[in-house]
């Protein structure tokens, strides 16, 4: 176990260049799997996550080489679409904590050769979380897919060859990772497949396979996919950097007084700038700048600088393009009066950890007035910093981070227990925040 002291900061002052981002990481290994030309990936991210992608991409048969100066570069040699073979050894794909991997991977898996089988096993946290939401309407497109009788890890899939389309696939959950398992599952299959989104999503996955060259069709919240018959070829891709990441930061310099940060070439789909859009709305000083168009997604420069917030109410809608920053969204609500109310994060429960209960756990600790809701918190704002103390990490690394973050904002500052699980998405996350950190 680690653990880490954040001391209390005045400000917040520097430049970051933060790592790339998590989702696209995974995207752009997986695709570079079944891509029929090597691929160059540069600012891959290096967390723990994406080590699990790498690792399993390099067991289903790619070559990967990595720079021997830089290790966010690596050349990936995939198989093509329809080469992944299971591993010699029969071992297990071990996803590790990665869901991304373990649910996109599923997708790319059930439409290989008929009758090739594959086993995905995680860790204790992963082994948890639901596998039915992507297992079941792969099944109604004619996959093989077994999982425990509690619909999860251990998985195993037993490939068909073509897959049939079937009517749209209307989500039940807000989940870029269940859109993306259908969405590649349908490059198998015989007819256009589609997705019926609940709200937006983030689209990184219908972006890659359009740089693929595979037909990807657009209207509103409805996506489709056509089946592959042709080459498959991901281009060479630059990750941006990861907005989940960059959003520990605005917190701390949008409380901090006095502070002034600067964070190139964020990440700024909309699918993925939820929290920047409504801390904006919420009075937040944050001048974009340089924007422009990165291996086919937007990116730009952020420049955030001390607010006053406001507002009370987050709209369900909002929800789903910024669920990983919801836990450093109540300590921005901390900082207004009144109350805050985030409804419609029931998304919140099913991941690393329950981040709902383990929220309201750790902020109570710390002097942060935070009531769970079956579906979101209410937070009560104050004028003053929170107190601080000590919080466990929960082997959630957005948990991690945001204890972190508070530690920069309170008054004692903060010591977070098991606080490694933070390099799942952001190795050296600490040792950042005491690089940007003013004290007296």
């Amino acid at each position: 176990m680690t653990t880490v002291h954040v001391a209390p900061a005045n400000s917040v002052q520097g430049a970051l260049h933060l790592p790339g981002d998590k989702s696209m990481s995974h995207r752009a290994l997986l695709l570079a799997l079944v891509s029929t030309r090597p691929v160059r990936i540069e600012n891959l991210a290096l967390g723990e996550d994406v080590a699990a992608t790498l690792a399993a991409v390099e067991q289903l048969g790619a070559t990967v080489v990595r720079d021997p100066e830089n290790p966010t570069i690596v050349t990936v040699t995939g198989v093509g679409l329809r080469g992944i073979q299971p591993p010699a050894d029969g071992a297990p794909i071990d996803c590790r904590n990665a869901g991304t991997l373990a649910r996109l991977l599923t997708g790319l898996l059930v439409g290989q050769p008929a009758g090739r089988e594959f086993t995905l096993v995680g860790d204790d946290s992963l082994s948890s979380r639901p596998m039915a939401r992507i297992a079941d309407p792969l099944k109604a497109l004619g996959a093989k897919i077994e999982t425990t009788s509690r619909g999860t890890l251990p998985l195993k899939v037993t490939s068909v060859g073509e897959l049939t389309a079937t009517v749209p696939f209307e989500l039940e959950v807000a989940s870029a990772q269940v859109q993306s398992a259908i969405l590649l599952a349908g490059m198998f299959a015989n007819g256009r497949t589609t997705v019926v989104e609940p709200a937006v999503l983030r689209d990184h996955t219908e972006r890659m396979l359009k740089r693929c060259g595979v037909k990807v069709h657009r209207r509103g919240l409805k996506v489709s996919v056509e089946p592959v018959t042709g080459t498959f070829e991901l281009p060479d891709t630059f990750i941006p950097a990861d907005p989940s990441a960059a959003a520990a930061f605005v917190t701390a310099a949008t409380v901090l007084h006095g502070s002034l940060l600067r964070l190139p070439g964020v990440l700024e789909q909309p699918g993925r700038r939820g929290f920047v859009d409504i801390l904006e709305q919420m009075g937040a000083h944050i001048a974009v700048s340089n924007r422009a168009v990165v291996s086919g997604e937007p990116v730009a420069d952020l420049e955030v600088k001390h607010a006053t917030v406001s507002r009370t109410f987050i709209e369900v809608e909002d929800v789903a393009r910024m669920i990983d920053e919801l836990p450093l969204l109540a300590l921005v609500g901390h900082f207004r009066r009144g109350e805050f109310v985030v409804r419609g994060a029931e998304e919140l429960r099913a991941k690393e950890s329950n981040r709902i209960d383990d929220l309201e756990l750790a902020f109570r600790k710390m002097g942060v007035s935070f009531q769970g809701l079956k579906d979101g918190y209410i937070v009560r704002g104050s004028s003053v910093r929170p107190d601080g103390g000590r919080m466990d990490a929960a082997g959630d690394h957005r948990l991690a981070m945001l204890g972190g973050i508070v530690g920069l904002v309170s008054r004692q500052g903060v010591t977070i227990d098991n606080a490694e699980c933070v390099d799942v998405s952001f190795p050296g996350f600490f040792d950042v925040l005491d690089a940007i950190a003013v004290r007296a």
